[in-house]
């Protein structure tokens, strides 16, 4: 059984850095123990095991990301969360909004204008160093989906993540589709 738990986690924790969905790393394991001919744990048994290894790693990793942001730069990026109280939209809204089809000079000057204001938010990239391309696309589709209101309930670095990666993720391909 220790073994088998052994195996499970170490495959848990191979894949927690690009998989954050707890059925995908639930599915890694047990292909490796299938692989490997064991016999199954209990489904609890591996579901305990995802969400200390996802928490451990997921709370190491927003960590990371905040460390690598200057106060100046968290700073940004909360008040890119205030809303106006006449618009009742944040900035961060505005931002994530996409900035539609580049074919008119128009919409091509919408583009550069919002690739610079995401620009003036800080450097995404340095940010996120070292988090898979596949974690960022997680993330940055967390913060795409709720209001500023969700984003304004988790702690600051988990609340941060999501931010930084859907900004660095619309400012990647915004550059790609202006270039």
């Amino acid at each position: 059984a220790k073994r088998v738990r052994r195996m499970a986690a170490g495959a848990l924790e191979a894949a927690v850095v690009t998989k954050d969905h707890p059925a995908d790393l639930i599915n890694v394991a047990l292909e490796e123990l299938l692989r490997a001919g064991c016999e199954l744990p209990g489904y609890s048994t591996l579901d305990s095991m995802v969400a200390r290894i996802r928490a451990r790693y997921n709370t190491t990793l927003f960590a990371g990301v905040q460390e690598r942001m200057a106060s100046g730069d968290r700073l940004r990026l909360e008040r890119l969360l205030l809303v106006d109280p006449v618009s009742r939209r944040s900035e961060f809204e505005t931002l994530k909004a996409p900035a539609g089809s580049a074919m008119k000079l128009g919409k091509f000057k919408d583009r550069i204008e919002l690739l610079r204001r995401l620009d003036a938010v800080g450097e995404t990239g340095t940010w996120l160093g070292g988090v898979s391309a596949q974690r960022i696309s997680h993330f940055a589709g967390q913060a795409r989906a709720p209001d500023v209101a969700e984003l304004s309930t988790p702690g600051e670095p988990k609340r941060l993540t999501p931010i930084a990666c859907l900004l660095h993720e619309t400012r990647i391909r915004l550059r790609d589709e202006t270039v």
